[in-house]
């Protein structure tokens, strides 16, 4: 990003200003199965210095990641396009390249809403957030995130199954309804739940708590 202020005259009708640009840092990753056979396209978030930028779709199996700096390692989350795999490496910019990433099965949740009286919250939306902003990205290319047009809901039980979960990430499970978003009792010893690649779990009873005036 580059911002530069300029004084002019009421009477100028044009002024010549230099820009100079420093390259930035760049670093390849290549993004491979677990048998170390390439992607012909693959998504990445984490990419940029930004860690709000969306994910962006690569040709190939080479992934590019800029602005690197040595005091900040970046965790960088990749996915195939379909949700299939998922993986991520955490880049310093003093890797020799290219890094290898390699992606394994996404995984499978299923659990239960209830309120704190134990009551099935039923149809919901189930939303899951992910403690690293990069897979939060992922997982909104993959499964439209916190904006899906086809979202989790909750049946009559408050029973849910959510797939194409990042495996090795840790995340918290909330859900929302027309009214806002259902909170947790206390965040701070909400269950963090983190998946291995390709399995299915079931983490129980989540608790939430409805929204203000329902």
């Amino acid at each position: 990003m580059y911002c530069k202020v300029l004084t002019l005259k009421p009477d100028q009708k044009e002024v010549t200003a230099d820009i100079i640009l420093n390259r930035a840092a760049i670093c390849t990753v290549k993004v491979h199965d677990a048998d170390g056979k390439p992607f012909k396209a693959v998504l990445g978030a984490g990419t940029t210095s930004r860690d709000w930028m969306h994910a962006t779709r690569s040709k190939g199996e080479e992934c590019l990641t800029y602005g690197l700096d040595e005091g900040k390692p970046r965790l960088v989350v990749f996915s195939d396009e379909k949700g299939k795999f998922a993986g991520s490496v955490r880049l310093t910019g003093k890797e020799k390249e290219p890094v290898i990433a390699t992606l394994a099965a996404t995984a499978t949740i299923k659990g239960k809403l209830v309120d704190p009286d134990r009551k099935p919250i039923s149809n919901v939306r189930v939303l899951l957030g992910y403690a690293d902003r990069a897979a939060d990205e992922i997982d909104e290319a993959i499964r439209g995130g916190r904006n899906s047009d086809d979202p989790v809901t909750t049946n009559a039980a408050g029973e849910f199954t959510i797939d194409r979960v990042i495996p090795n990430m840790k995340l918290l499970i909330d859900g929302r309804n027309d009214c806002g978003f259902l909170e947790h009792p206390d965040r701070k010893t909400a269950q963090r739940i983190e998946v291995k690649p390709g399995e299915s779990i079931d983490v129980g009873a989540i608790t939430l708590k409805l929204p203000d005036g329902e």
